[in-house]
């Protein structure tokens, strides 16, 4: 089920301004448990989480870029093309065993 987003809560402004997009706990817990009330017709329920991520909210560019690049293991922001590339496959034949998840596409920042 591919909702674009819509599952994740915004987060706090903080101190310098920014919002920033993050996945609240209970949308682990919703995933887990839409896993069992839609497994049954074969319907995949993932709650992706983006890493770094070049766009206008977290721009490649920005002052901490190279603070969080520091930290990640692919050392540059993904596009958000890599991220939809990643949703594009979950919602392929070959991930219908992938279900109840929060994959993380982040470079390894998270790692």
């Amino acid at each position: 089920m591919v909702d674009g987003g819509g599952s994740s809560s915004l987060a706090p402004e903080m101190e310098t301004g920014c919002r920033a997009w993050r996945p609240m706990p209970r949308q682990n817990r919703r995933s887990r448990v839409w896993r069992g009330d839609f497994g049954a017709r074969r319907i995949t329920v993932d709650v992706v989480q983006p890493g770094p991520t070049d766009t206008d909210m977290d721009p490649a560019d920005a002052l901490a870029t190279e603070m969080i690049r520091s930290v990640m293991a692919i050392k540059e922001h993904a596009s958000a093309d890599d991220v939809a590339a990643y949703v594009s496959f979950l919602t392929r034949p070959e991930a219908r065993h992938i279900t109840g998840v929060m994959p993380t596409v982040d470079g390894g920042y998270r790692a």
